[in-house]
């Protein structure tokens, strides 16, 4: 189901409120989903990519679930939110936690799928305030 016929149905309506929606029930791991995974990774991180892969060095485990299952069967599927929306999310949750560095990280993310200066800045203002975490660097 389309976002826009989840729009125009009425959320409440939708079958995807009420868990009776699969999205990845075709889902394969593999090449193809790795790729996927790579790619977003790239945008998202792009020269901050290798800092990111060495602070996983030693939980290749960790960056074999990152790559294929965080951003290659999830984060890179935009078939219900988009790349913005996807990743304002993910900033989001990411600050909820006060991880300062993946903050920085998915900051930069956030510019570098389209949202500007100053939404990102209102972004995270408003987690800030709402989650009680003070603003980096202030």
């Amino acid at each position: 189901m389309a976002r826009r016929e989840l729009v125009e149905g009425g959320l409440d309506k939708a079958p995807l409120t009420k868990g009776l929606c699969i999205f990845r029930e075709h889902w394969k791991s593999g090449e193809e989903n790795k790729q996927r995974g790579q790619a977003w990774l790239d945008t998202i991180y792009k020269e901050n990519r290798a800092g990111a892969i060495k602070s996983m060095e030693a939980h290749k485990d960790f960056f074999w679930i990152s790559q294929n299952i965080t951003y290659g069967l999830y984060l890179s599927d935009h078939s219900i939110l988009d790349g913005i929306e996807t990743e304002i999310v993910v900033l989001s949750g990411i600050m909820m936690q006060n991880l300062a560095r993946e903050t920085g990280w998915h900051l930069r993310g956030t510019r570098r799928v389209g949202v500007s200066k100053e939404d990102t800045e209102t972004i995270q203002q408003c987690v800030s305030l709402c989650s009680f975490i003070p603003l980096l660097g202030g």
